[in-house]
């Protein structure tokens, strides 16, 4: 029995699906909405063809028919809409019902469910049925046959019981594929439709195009570049007849080779592109300048070449004068960005529109910043009153330029002076547009003049300090010698004691003014050895602190090798520790003292070199406050001789002219950077030394006991040269009281006359360097053409450079600076006589 069921079934779904084509068929055209009759008639058939299923239908029991209408009735629901399915439901219904049997009630209810489905479905499908795929087909044919499944319990006298396992495998696996593939059959014809219908509609539109608009078009054949069409635009823009353009090729239109037109007919079909400009040629023979849109079509089955051709030679023309006037402005743009100068462009109220790099390099604003302010805003100093930026927009407002020096700051607070010409802009309406400002900064020159004049003053003084240098060293020895050898002799209980020590502390103090004076003009007289200059340093942290007090933090970085440079230690002292006690008084209520030295490789470009050091290794020395800072008006004279901040009494003036003379004449540079409130930091640069270091230490005293007024043992005789009587006078009293014996000179002749009196017993020659008639240089040359072995010490209150003329060099170790004191002079001597003679050595 099972296989007579199967077989029934297979030979339902074979009729089934030979009906399926005739289905095809009658509803190839489905779109009937609006048409009654249509789908009536169309309804009627699909109701003639669940008839013919039924017909082929397998007969179980007598009345009992099993057959694939299901199948129909369902796809009619999805596919045909109510008016249809309603027609085959009422024919396959009432041929079911005259079949009559058992099963009749049954067989109308899987009529009526099946296309009741299919409408369902439908309803929530309709304007997509174009998109069912297989899989949902699938479900919608298992619904509906799962539905005829259950309609089976309908059967009378338990008849379901027999028939369903009979049945059911093809019910719930065959009817709903067959199903599926009888759907998807109308879903590929509904696609075809659709496709076809909208192949037509965009042929028409295409026509009413291609014919209707006013845009030039061609239609080419790629094989011979013949153009096969051409709309009536064309028509009128070529100025040929529609038959005429059709039989020529692109090449005849067109100013390209043959060759070149060939290619880029072949881009186009390729999309290597899609569009290209070119010339073509009119029936007149003029040529317009044309731009090609182009893409390949399929006409008749065949590709051709769609081209929209646009007339773009005012356009080329317009753009070829803007580009001519882009590389105007382009070029004008450049030379402003690239200028030196800054330059800022206002509108006719001066709110800022651009500013060129050089104005952002020198404000610190950046153009986000400056744009949209008004410079008063953004630059003013507030040093020029009213009256001045009156005078200077009434220039500019009646169009004029103005051109004038004035002060500006910068955005970090800094002040700055600037020469600026503002030149009126008048635009189309012959109305003032914009105003353009071009400045030159005169901070380099305003600087170099202040240096200038620094270096002016410094030479001016330095030219006073080194005239009068000598007269005054030598009046200071007399004063510091004779006040010496008085405090000497005077008793402990002397009324003139006391005036006798400040005439001694007096002198001293002059001592040292003088070489302030002197150091800052750098014209002292320097005893350069090379030293190290962490060493120098490291000794003197250990004294500054105290020197400083309690509330002020002192830190250091030094660096753990020697730092060697060439300079004078004591002077190098003086430098540092006029910096730290500087910084002291610019923390008042305490604060932090940095030290640091480092070394750094100075460039030709390094500004600190000022064009008059040479590049190379340098070390650099900082000292650094948190005090109070230095203003920039301050700055501009802060190493002038005599200038001062503190009140009276509190301040010479002379200890940063100290400094930077000492450092300058060194061979170094010193640099400031300072910020009111914010602190200052000294660098000092001194060159490296290729040198190694110097045994510097004092040879051995000849007589250690020998202080100056102790006569024992001292055997040996000095002739002192001195044009200055007083000098003369207090020389050999100093050196007579230290027991030696003494003959004295006031010139280079009654020196020679004394050498021929005592031929053999002058040990050293004690003289002046600068003398009249013969300088002591030339005396020395004459002595020792007889005595070669004669020892000599030279003195002088002279400037370095005087000696250098006299052939003198100041770190001589035979060499003496005045004024000098009872124990200098004292040490110096048993120093010479205790070295080797002129040839001993």
């Amino acid at each position: 029995m099972g296989s007579t069921v199967l077989a029934g079934i297979l030979q339902n779904i074979t009729v089934l699906l030979a009906v399926a084509f005739l289905f095809g068929i009658a509803t190839s055209r489905t779109r009937s909405r609006g048409r009654p009759l249509k789908r009536l008639g169309i309804g009627a058939m699909l109701g003639l063809m669940a008839i013919g299923v039924m017909m082929a239908s397998l007969r179980v029991e007598p009345g009992l028919i099993f057959d694939a209408r299901s199948v129909v009735l369902g796809i009619t629901g999805l596919f045909f809409g109510g008016l249809a399915t309603a027609v085959a439901v009422a024919i396959s219904a009432g041929y079911r019902i005259m079949e009559g049997g058992a099963g009749a009630l049954t067989g109308v209810g899987v009529i009526v469910a099946s296309a009741g489905i299919g409408l369902t479905w439908r309803h929530f499908r309709r304007d997509h049925l174009s998109e069912l795929g297989l899989g949902e087909l699938l479900l919608f044919g298992g619904a509906v046959h799962f539905a005829m499944l259950g309609l089976l319990f309908t059967l009378p006298d338990g008849l379901a019981f027999e028939v369903i396992p009979r049945v059911a495998p093809a019910v719930l696996v065959l009817f709903p594929l067959t199903t599926a593939a009888l759907g998807f059959a109308l879903v590929l014809r509904l696609r075809t439709a659709a496709a076809a219908v909208r192949l037509a509609e965009s042929e028409e539109r295409y026509r009413s195009i291609f014919e209707e608009n006013q845009t030039v078009m061609l239609i080419i054949d790629p094989v011979d570049g013949r153009i096969t069409d051409a709309n009536p635009a064309a028509v009128a823009f070529y100025g040929l007849s529609r038959d005429r353009i059709r039989g020529s090729r692109m090449w005849d239109i067109s100013t390209l080779p043959e060759k070149e037109a060939r290619r880029e007919i072949d881009h186009a079909m390729r999309r290597v592109h899609e569009s290209f400009e070119s010339r073509h040629r009119l029936a007149d023979g003029t040529e317009r300048e044309v731009k090609v849109h182009c893409g390949p079509i399929t006409l008749d089955g065949r590709p051709h070449l769609f081209s929209i051709i646009l007339d773009v030679s005012e356009r080329v023309r317009i753009l070829e004068e803007l580009r001519a006037k882009e590389d105007r402005v382009r070029l004008l743009a450049t030379a402003t960005e690239a200028t030196a100068n800054p330059i800022v462009i206002t509108d006719p109220g001066g709110t800022i529109e651009w500013v060129n790099p050089a104005f952002i390099e020198l404000t610190g604003y950046s153009l986000e910043e400056a744009v949209g302010k008004n410079p008063r805003d953004l630059v003013n100093s507030g040093i020029h009153d009213r009256g001045f930026f009156q005078t200077l927009w009434q220039t500019i407002l009646s169009g004029k330029v103005w051109r004038g020096e004035l002060t500006n700051r910068k955005k970090n607070g800094e002040l700055y002076k600037e020469a600026q010409t503002i030149t009126p802009v008048r635009g189309s309406d012959g109305g003032i547009s914009h105003f353009v400002a071009v400045k030159h900064d005169l901070s380099a020159r305003h600087e170099m003049e202040a240096r200038l004049q620094q270096a002016q003053k410094l030479e001016t003084v330095g030219r006073l300090a080194g005239g009068i240098a000598h007269d005054f060293n030598n009046l200071l020895t007399v004063i510091n010698g004779a006040a010496q050898l008085a405090l000497a002799e005077i008793r402990s209980d002397s009324p003139l004691l006391r005036e006798l020590t400040e005439i001694h502390e007096a002198g001293l103090r002059a001592s040292r003014l003088t070489t302030q004076l002197l150091a800052f003009s750098r014209r002292q007289v320097l005893r350069p050895v090379t030293l190290d200059l962490t060493a120098l340093a490291t000794d003197l942290l250990k004294m500054i602190p105290r020197l400083l007090g309690e509330g002020v933090e002192v830190v250091a970085q030094l660096p753990d090798a020697p730092a060697w440079t060439r300079t004078d230690p004591g002077q190098m002292e003086q430098v540092i520790m006029n910096l730290a006690l500087n910084a002291r008084d610019a923390m008042p209520h305490g604060g932090r003292l940095r030290i640091d030295l480092d070394e750094v490789e100075l460039k030709d470009q390094d500004p600190i070199l000022r064009g008059r050091r040479r590049p190379g290794p340098y070390l650099r020395l900082t000292v650094e406050d948190s005090g109070t800072g230095i203003p920039p008006e301050v700055q501009l004279r802060m190493f002038e001789p005599f200038f001062t901040t503190k009140p009276a009494g509190k301040g010479t003036g002379l200890g940063l002219a100290t400094v930077y003379g000492i450092v300058t004449q060194s061979g170094g540079e010193i640099d400031v950077h300072s910020e009111v409130d914010k602190g200052t930091r000294f660098d000092i640069y001194l060159p490296v030394s290729a040198e190694g270091p110097e045994d510097t230490a004092a040879s051995s005293p000849v007589r250690d006991s020998n202080a100056p007024g102790d006569s024992r043992g001292v055997t040996e005789t000095i002739l002192i040269v001195e044009d200055e009587p007083t000098i003369l006078r207090v020389a050999t009293r100093i050196l007579e009281r230290s027991g030696y014996s003494v003959l004295g000179a006031n010139s280079g002749r009654a020196a020679l006359g004394l050498l021929d009196a005592h031929p053999d017993s002058i040990d050293l020659v004690f003289t002046d360097v600068v003398m009249p008639e013969m300088s002591g240089p030339q005396l020395i040359e004459r002595i020792r053409e007889r005595m070669p072995h004669v020892r000599v010490l030279f003195a002088s209150g002279y400037v370095e450079e005087v000696l250098e003329r006299h052939g003198v060099a100041s770190e001589d170790e035979h060499f003496i600076g005045k004024p000098y004191s009872v124990e200098d002079l004292g040490a110096k001597v048993r120093e010479v006589l205790a070295a080797p003679g002129p040839s001993e050595g």
